[in-house]
This record gives structure tokens, C-alpha cells and sequence, in this order.
């Protein structure tokens, strides 16, 4: 049996590649320990369940990130949403509910999708 933080890697290395390493570089220094808890459990398990679309999933991460004004961590979820198969339709539904909020990068998102 494969680890989580095993798994969580592989996972988060197909939806961004260059993404672990910025999550890495944001969190070690602000919250070190929290990098580990976000491989773990968001992308070793959670990412894992077959129980919930992923494109919801996502969604959800994307609000979440916004509402708590984290530009830098939702633009690496951005391009996971994009890699989920986001379509220039959702991405203007996302951004048309969302962009009130304080972290939402109107620029970022538009460049994204």
C-alpha cells in the first residue's frame, strides 16, 4: 500500500507541476509543517475519493482560497482547475459569482481561462 504523502505527490504533480514547489515555497516559511498537511491529506486523500466530481472539488478550493485572500495560493489552484477540464464557460461562471472577493485576480483568472 502506497503512503499518502506518496500519493498525494504523484497527484499533485500531474494537476500542477510546478505547483508543489510554489505551495512549498509560500507555506514553509510562513507555517512550516503545513506543505506536509496539504500533500497528506488534500492531495493523498482527499484528491484520491472517487465519491466527489473533482470539478466540484475544485470549485470549492477556489472559493475558499478567494474568500480567505490567498491570490498566490489560488492561482496554483487555477491552473489545477484548468488541467480538471475547466472550460472557458465555467471559468466566466466562476469568475461572474466570485469576483466580489477580496482575493479573486480578475487578471490571473482571465489569463488562466
Amino acid at each position: 500500500m502506497t503512503d499518502k504523502r506518496t500519493l498525494g505527490l504523484a497527484k499533485f504533480k500531474e494537476l500542477s507541476p510546478t505547483g508543489a514547489e510554489g505551495i512549498r515555497a509560500l507555506l514553509e516559511d510562513a507555517a512550516p509543517g503545513t506543505y506536509t498537511h496539504v500533500l497528506e491529506v488534500a492531495f493523498g486523500d482527499l484528491y484520491q475519493r472517487t465519491n466527489l466530481d473533482p470539478k466540484i472539488r475544485q470549485t470549492v478550493s477556489l472559493v475558499a482560497l478567494a474568500a480567505a485572500n490567498q491570490p498566490d495560493l489560488l492561482r496554483i489552484q487555477i491552473d489545477i482547475a484548468r488541467k480538471l477540464g475547466f472550460t472557458k464557460k465555467n471559468c466566466r461562471k466562476f469568475s461572474s459569482r466570485w469576483r466580489h472577493l477580496p482575493a479573486f485576480p480578475d487578471r490571473c483568472w482571465a489569463s488562466a481561462c
